[in-house]
């Protein structure tokens, strides 16, 4: 009987072992599933990202020619800043002339005449590019610097696209106490500057 007690004992004993023993095999490969979905996730998404760049999305109809519309409104903007900034160079060498002129006889010429005159009598004969037409041509020039003292012209022509302007600013006895300088953008416009007021050169403090 005792003995029946004991093999009784050691066979609940051996089960109870394996039992636990299972329980710890079943505990170890419910980690290593964890760590191995875990591995797989990381996976899964290294392969989305490697295909993303391998094979971009095409973006939507709409947002391309969004994306098309902004870019060439930049390159306009940039075009126009360019030509903005070159018709301001044209002005300030104008400028530069009529303050010589001013130096040598106290006024200022009546005239796009009287300046192109002077310039020729100074043998200052440079060439100006039209941003707008892609032109060459002398920049004291009729061509070039449209006089508006006594007869005012209409914006919005295109044939003034890029030309300068210049108006006197006449004393009783007709000599020029001061001037405006302008230029005309490429529809024909009073050319504005970053703020939208019409951009001028007018004389220097120091005149």
């Amino acid at each position: 009987m005792i003995l029946l007690l004991v093999v009784c004992l050691l066979v609940m004993l051996v089960s109870i072992f394996m039992v636990l023993n299972a329980l710890q095999q079943m505990e170890t490969l419910r980690q290593q599933n964890t760590v191995f979905q875990s591995e797989l996730t990381q996976l899964q998404k290294a392969h989305q990202q490697l295909l993303a760049q391998l094979y971009p999305p095409e973006p939507s109809p709409k947002a391309q020619l969004e994306a098309e519309a902004e870019a060439g409104e930049a390159v306009k903007a940039e075009a126009r800043g360019e030509a903005a900034t070159t018709l301001l160079g044209d002005l300030e060498r104008v400028q530069k002339l009529l303050e010589k002129y001013y130096v040598k006889l106290g006024y200022y010429p009546d005239s796009v005449s009287t300046l192109i005159q002077f310039a020729e009598q100074q043998q200052v004969t440079p060439l100006r590019h039209n941003p707008y037409t892609g032109l060459h041509a002398p920049l004291f020039h009729g061509d070039t610097l449209l006089d508006i003292t006594h007869d005012p012209v209409d914006e919005g022509l295109t044939e003034f696209s890029g030309r300068l302007l210049y108006q006197a600013q006449l004393e009783p006895e007709g000599r020029g106490a001061g001037y405006t300088l302008a230029a005309f953008d490429d529809n024909g416009l009073l050319l504005k500057d970053d703020a939208g007021e019409v951009l001028t050169l007018e004389p220097t403090p120091t005149a």
